[in-house]
């Protein structure tokens, strides 16, 4: 659903041709659910231009730039922490065959090592063929919509639906940051990708996120401490504008919590003001 409406915002914003200047945001769930876009672009009376999807880590954003690049006038906000480098063992390809753009993927044949290209050149090869070719890029995502399309979960079972849901998310919490080498390697997409956004945008702001205290394991707490260490390297450069977490002075409680990662309710709507400050006061 979320890659479906990326596509039809993209498509709708290049048919009607509005040159507007406005907010991209761009991420993974955890933007999605801390931001409420149509109640910022209320608050900052801009276009927001929501180019987040539930999965989209570092290489998924960074194979989708082409999405998001669009106007050098634009401000850039994404919220990122441990988990956007850490999650994935491997290039999550089907993720990010539907939305592959060629400059996206030249930037993650960049940050990829000579080894990591010659062992990884088929997924490389496929990549860079749906960035130019749409039926190849919709290939895979045309089929998965018409094996489980849009309806909402039965109310009988949604209990046993939710419990499901949180165990995977537990599950796969505790193999974060596991591979090395696809840490490593998400690091220098980070970097390759922030280059980019740096040139393209008017303004790169990067919000350091956060997990539930009751986040599983301390590999959550040491990946966001490495994030944090480069995100202020790169604000000593003047490449972004960095948010940490005690700037932000935003305090949850545990009903702002949906689950390990994601804000809810009144969460939600502090991290939507937040937000909208910050791309309001420049000075931030």
């Amino acid at each position: 659903r979320e890659i479906s409406l990326l596509r039809l915002d993209e498509a709708s914003r290049k048919h009607y041709g509005d040159k507007t200047p406005g907010v991209v945001v761009a991420g993974s769930s955890q933007i999605m659910y801390a931001l409420d876009a149509v109640r910022m672009q209320e608050l900052i009376n801009q276009p927001v231009f929501r180019r987040a999807a539930a999965g989209m880590f570092t290489a998924e954003m960074c194979s989708a730039s082409g999405f998001m690049d669009f106007n050098p006038d634009n401000v850039f906000i994404m919220m990122l922490s441990g988990l956007d480098v850490g999650a994935r063992p491997q290039l999550n390809t089907d993720g990010m065959r539907p939305l592959a753009t060629p400059g996206g993927v030249g930037d993650l044949m960049t940050a990829a090592t000579p080894s990591y290209l010659l062992r990884n050149w088929r997924t490389f090869a496929d990549l860079s063929f749906a960035s130019w070719c749409d039926m190849w890029r919709s290939r895979d995502y045309v089929r998965l919509v018409y094996a489980n399309p849009f309806r909402p979960k039965q109310n009988a079972a949604a209990k046993s639906q939710d419990d499901d849901a949180a165990e995977t998310q537990r599950a796969a919490l505790q193999q974060l940051g596991r591979n090395p080498e696809a840490l490593a390697y998400g690091m220098r997409i980070l970097d390759v990708f922030l280059d980019r956004a740096h040139r393209s945008f008017h303004r790169v702001v990067v919000v350091e996120g956060r997990g539930n205290p009751k986040f599983p394991g301390q590999a959550f707490e040491e990946l966001t401490a490495q994030t944090r260490a480069m995100m202020l390297e790169l604000e000593a450069r003047d490449r972004i504008d960095y948010i940490t977490l005690d700037e932000q002075a935003i305090t949850l409680t545990e009903d702002d919590w949906l689950d390990m990662t994601h804000v809810q309710g009144n969460g939600r709507r502090l991290y939507t003001e937040k937000f909208s400050r910050v791309v309001g006061d420049s000075d931030e």
